[in-house]
């Protein structure tokens, strides 16, 4: 993962405009897979619907709201112009944790 995203994520979102995109589409993700969890079936990413399960049957809701607070704060690291490669490491790092 951490290699994928040193090649191909990086180089698509190299502004901060662009991953602060990245950054708040991820976010939304993480809702929509937090509201099937909980039954709520009004996706946003409704193409999505076997890797949103995927991702429920590995994760509490529980630890789907850690995941979600952690990409909120480091999206804060964005505005300080965080180095984006460490940045991108990091959150490759805390989302595959199973918490």
């Amino acid at each position: 993962s951490l290699l994928y995203v040193d090649k191909n994520f990086n180089n698509i979102f190299d502004t901060k405009e662009l991953l602060l995109f990245a950054f708040d589409t991820m976010i939304l993700y993480y809702k929509d897979v937090i509201k099937k969890a909980c039954g709520i079936n009004d996706l946003l990413f409704i193409h999505y619907d076997s890797q949103i399960n995927d991702i429920i049957i590995l994760n509490t809701v529980d630890s789907l709201l850690c995941k979600v607070n952690k990409l909120m704060d480091l999206k804060k690291n964005i505005y300080i112009n965080a180095n984006t490669n460490l940045l991108m490491d990091k959150l490759i790092i805390e989302l595959s944790k199973g918490e």
